[in-house]
This record gives structure tokens, C-alpha cells and sequence, in this order.
């Protein structure tokens, strides 16, 4: 049953880091009221200390494409808008994974005295959750800056351009 329990959770992270590249691109717009900062946002993560831990969790972003782990030395508006776009795509994927997470419950009933380990099922699932989110608070914790980032390079384009 562990063994199985670790398939299962292996298959549903990568299953679902995947299978968000087969979504439209639309649908992951930072423009789209989903992905926008909520007023109370930096007031929270302030209080979460997310600069303090948001670097020290794994980054697999690489794996499907684009990690982002780092912002890269070639920092120009079109790679900027790719790590946004890839950063409501990070959101969306994790939010997918702490749901369906609690699928494996279903195992339990594969097991004799289920009853008996549906607990143990059930924390590991809400401890997946937490951990989901976490990597979601990253994500919407980066995402402003990153917007704001944009618009200074776009700025700066204009006015090498006009100068």
C-alpha cells in the first residue's frame, strides 16, 4: 500500500504540472481577476515572513520547461511575461494537486480495516494541502513584483526609444 500511496503521489504532481500545458494560455492570464492581488495580500505575507521561506522550498518549474527558481540574467519584457504567465500556471496546478490530493483517501477502502487508517490518509493529505499552498502564496507573492517589473523594463524600452 505505500508503495501505491508513493505512485499515486508522484503520478498526481507531475500528472497535473503536465497536463496544465495542455490548457489554453487564456485561461492564465495575469490580467484575469483570479490572478490579481487582493487588497489584504501583502499585509499577510508580510505577516507570513514569505520572503524569509519562499526561496528555500523546491522549484520544479524546470522539469516541464521553465523553472523559476531564479530570474534569469537575460532579463527582457518578453521573458518576463513568460514567468508570469508560468506563475498563474504554477498557481492553478497547485491549487489542482492540494484538492485532488485527498483522492487518496479512496485507498483506504482498498486496504482491510479502513476505517483504521483513513486518519493517517487524511493527514497526509491535508499535510499536501499546506504545502500546495505554500507554493501558492510563493507564486501570488511574485507575481506583483514581477508585473511591476514589467512595466519598469517597458518603461525603459520607451525611453531608449524616444531618447
Amino acid at each position: 500500500m505505500t508503495c501505491i500511496n508513493v505512485v499515486f503521489w508522484i503520478i498526481l504532481n507531475f500528472g497535473i504540472a503536465f497536463l496544465m500545458r495542455l490548457f489554453p494560455r487564456s485561461w492564465f492570464n495575469a490580467e484575469l481577476d483570479l490572478y490579481k492581488e487582493h487588497y489584504f495580500e501583502k499585509k499577510l505575507y508580510k505577516k507570513l515572513n514569505v520572503s524569509k521561506w519562499k526561496d528555500k522550498l523546491p522549484e520544479a518549474g524546470g522539469i516541464v520547461g521553465f523553472s523559476k527558481k531564479s530570474l534569469s540574467k537575460r532579463l527582457d519584457i518578453s521573458y518576463v511575461d513568460r514567468f508570469i504567465d508560468e506563475s498563474c500556471i504554477a498557481e492553478v496546478g497547485h491549487i489542482l494537486i492540494g484538492i485532488v490530493g485527498y483522492t487518496s483517501l479512496l485507498f483506504t477502502f482498498l486496504l482491510p480495516n479502513s476505517m483504521n487508517y483513513i486518519y493517517i490518509f487524511i493527514i497526509f493529505a491535508t499535510i499536501d494541502f499546506i504545502i500546495q499552498m505554500m507554493f501558492v502564496v510563493i507564486q501570488r507573492y511574485n507575481r506583483p513584483r514581477l508585473i511591476n517589473l514589467r512595466k519598469s523594463l517597458t518603461r525603459k524600452k520607451a525611453y531608449k526609444y524616444y531618447h
